[in-house]
Parts: structure tokens; C-alpha cells; sequence
């Protein structure tokens, strides 16, 4: 759903509700901030989703999604207080130390699969985020470099590409690697930051992330703390436009796509929420309910 045309009908059914993992660890805090999981299963529940984003970076050779996934789920429990700062640091010791194990693994069968892998590049220096981040801004901003506008984000992110089927493939990240001289069908970004500043500049890069914090903050704040719906908004702006190793704009897309995938979940969420008040009142779940137990 990045702009890549998915091969089957199953690939296309999957990209659909590639959201739902984020939803499914919104679900997961709700319940337990709610009081209705204990802790145990919470962290259980919570390390079988991460578990799976393993496994799947390993069978695809792919680890960037993995690292979204692992940094949105610590973001999320951090902001509503459900994980604590050296849960945090324990878990990065352990990704830390697994890393090296991880990287070669993934070399492996990305050439056991016919896929060039450069010597130049270790499990150190894949970790050296730093250095994307510098590279854009050798550059003259913003760069004039074809990506997606308004217009592209609104007709790929809310229109489902079976309705609308002749729409060109995206992909900034290519795009970015071929302008730096690099191959066409390889990807690359100065993560999230960085692109947001190499297409649109110091005043971009304000009005971007302000814009996004100030909605976060308002699913946080307004009428109180959150309840399960505006959980499952909230970890979808954090999971995409708020992410610090997302793409942009494909950001913007995808949040609206996982947006459009999760209103049969939002629905039941709504129906669920004023079928169980008194008068039809929406439940809330106290952010500080998560501390406590914490």
C-alpha cells in the first residue's frame, strides 16, 4: 500500500489491514489502563506482536518495519504510561545485542534470494541513523524532486487502488536513491525528518510536525483522557506521520489508508463504547489508570 502493486489478491487483502497491528496494541492499552487485562497479559500480548514483526522482517529480509513497529509500541506505551524508561532501556539493550545476529541473518536470505548485498555496509554502520539524517542537508532545499502532492495523497490514500487500478506505483524512496546517483530499483530516505526537510525546507518541517503533534495532542486532551477510539486514531498518527523512521509524504497515505481500513473497527468501537453507558455517554479510559499499575 506504499505505492507498490501487490502481485495477488492475498497480497492485496493483506496491505488492506496492515494497519490493524497498530490497532491491535491501541486495543491492547486500552484494556489494560481500562483494568480489564492484567499486566502479565498485557506484556505477554504485546511481545507476541512484536514477536511476529520478527519474524516477518526475517522472512522478507526486510528490517526497517520492524524497527517502526518496535519504536511505535514504545511511544505509545511511554506517552500513555504503560511502560516505563527502563523497560525502554532494557529493550533497546536487547535489540542492541541482537542486532549483529539479526543483520547477518537477513543478509543471508536477501542473497539467497538473488539480491546483492554491499560488503561496505555492517550491522554498525546500518545503525548509524546520524548520518542519513546529515546527508539531506547537503543539499539546496527544498529539492525539486518528484513526489506526491495533495492530490496524490487524497486520490491513494482514501481511493482503494481496486477502484482505482491505473494508477502509477509511488515510491520517494527510489526516486531519493536515483537523484543521490544510486539504483533505480533501491530505496533510500534521510528518515522521516530529513526527507520532510530535503522536499520541503526548515518552514515544512514546522508546519509538518506541529501540525501532527498539535492532532496528537488533541486525541490525547480534548474531553478528557482517551478512550479506545481515539487510542486507535492516536496510534495511527504515531505509527506513520509521527514516526521517526517513516517515508514522507507516503506517511500522509498511509495514515489515511489505515484510516479507511479501520472503520469497520472504529464502528464497533463506537457501537460497543455507547451500548455499555447510561444514556448512550462514550467510554473513556484514564491515561493515569496506566500509571498506577506501572
Amino acid at each position: 500500500m506504499d505505492g507498490l502493486i501487490a502481485t495477488s489478491p492475498l497480497a492485496t487483502l493483506t496491505a488492506c489491514v496492515q494497519g490493524w497491528r497498530y490497532l491491535a496494541f491501541a486495543l491492547l492499552v486500552a484494556s489494560y489502563i481500562g483494568g480489564i487485562s492484567r499486566r502479565r497479559s498485557f506484556f505477554g500480548w504485546s511481545a507476541a506482536l512484536v514477536g511476529v514483526q520478527v519474524y516477518t522482517a526475517l522472512l522478507n529480509a526486510i528490517t526497517a518495519p520492524f524497527v517502526q513497529y518496535l519504536s511505535f509500541v514504545i511511544c505509545l506505551g511511554v506517552i500513555v504510561g504503560v511502560i516505563r524508561v527502563k523497560q525502554v532501556v532494557a529493550v533497546a539493550a536487547i535489540v542492541l545485542i541482537a542486532w549483529p545476529a539479526m543483520f547477518e541473518l537477513r543478509n543471508e536470505v536477501r542473497e539467497a534470494n538473488g539480491i546483492d548485498v554491499s560488503a561496505d555496509v555492517t550491522a554498525t554502520s546500518r545503525l548509524r541513523f546520524d548520518t542519513f539524517l546529515t546527508e539531506a542537508s547537503w543539499y539546496d532545499v527544498p529539492v525539486a524532486l518528484e513526489h506526491a502532492g495533495l492530490r496524490e495523497i487524497v486520490r491513494y490514500g482514501l481511493i482503494p487502488r481496486v477502484l482505482d487500478p491505473e494508477r502509477p506505483r509511488l515510491s520517494t524512496g527510489m526516486e531519493i536513491n536515483a537523484f543521490r546517483g544510486g539504483a533505480e530499483n533501491t530505496s533510500y530516505s534521510f528518515l522521516a525528518l530529513g526527507t520532510v526537510y530535503f522536499f520541503e525546507g526548515d518552514t515544512g518541517v514546522a508546519l509538518f510536525y506541529t501540525g501532527w503533534t498539535l492532532f496528537a495532542s488533541l486525541l490525547i486532551w480534548i474531553r478528557g483522557a482517551p478512550g479506545p477510539l481515539r487510542l486507535c486514531m492516536l496510534s495511527l498518527v504515531i505509527a506513520e506521520p509521527l514516526s521517526w523512521i517513516s517515508m514522507y509524504p507516503e506517511s500522509m497515505i498511509m495514515v489515511l489508508q489505515y484510516a479507511v481500513a479501520a472503520v469497520p473497527v472504529f464502528v464497533v468501537l463506537h457501537a460497543t463504547a455507547r451500548s455499555t453507558r447510561p444514556g448512550g455517554e462514550s467510554d473513556r479510559t484514564e491515561i493515569t489508570a496506566g500509571r498506577e499499575k506501572c
